[in-house]
């Protein structure tokens, strides 16, 4: 297991630097920054308590859009039930290559997890045209300017990944692309559903 750890640690490490950054510094990874907030341990969660179920329907209200709103007031609304945040763009491959992980893992855990996109740093129209076109099957915030991002800890590489428990507690910021579907569940079970 201990040997498991240290090559996803790796490959995340290097997963972060080889990521599709973007033309100005603030976008380029920090090597030197933590990939996580903390740790737990890896366990398998029933569906949420009693209201969230409510909550996790209103989540994928907007699915497939790009829409305005708040990050920070979407978390607000989600507390109670974990939440993964996708920081993508449309001009970003990396991005674009591991959506289908997160497409598969929404429907998976949709009864559990509510899933959110934030298009940070594009072009709007670019991010609609990619969000409907692959009939995306959760709504995602534009953020024009990448404050949001930044907000949330992300903003330094495309893609980023942001995971909070259902206490709302940032968990785990990750930057870099997941290497495969399975690289995210485990970040799902870990982080998100871990009690």
């Amino acid at each position: 297991m201990t040997m498991r750890m240290s090559t996803v640690a790796a490959l995340a490490a290097s997963l972060a630097i080889a990521g599709c950054g973007g033309s100005d510094p603030a976008s380029a990874p920090d090597a030197a920054a933590p990939a996580t907030t903390r740790a737990a341990p890896e366990a398998q969660a029933s569906a949420p308590p009693g209201g969230a179920s409510a909550k996790l329907a209103a989540s994928r209200e907007g699915a497939g859009e790009v829409v305005d709103g708040d990050i920070e007031e979407r978390l607000a609304a989600l507390k109670g039930v974990p939440v993964v945040v996708k920081q993508w763009a449309s001009w970003c491959p990396q991005c674009d290559r591991e959506f289908p992980f997160f497409q598969e893992l929404s429907t998976r855990y949709r009864s559990q997890v509510a899933f959110v996109g934030l298009n940070a740093r594009d072009d709007r129209g670019d991010a609609e045209a990619y969000s409907a076109e692959n009939a995306l099957k959760f709504p995602s915030i534009y953020d024009k300017d990448g404050s949001q991002s930044s907000a949330i800890g992300a903003g330094r590489s495309w893609p980023t990944t942001v995971i909070y428990d259902a206490a709302g507690n940032r968990a785990v910021v990750k930057p870099g692309a997941f290497a495969s579907v399975d690289e995210l569940d485990e970040y799902i079970q870990r982080y998100a559903l871990s009690s």
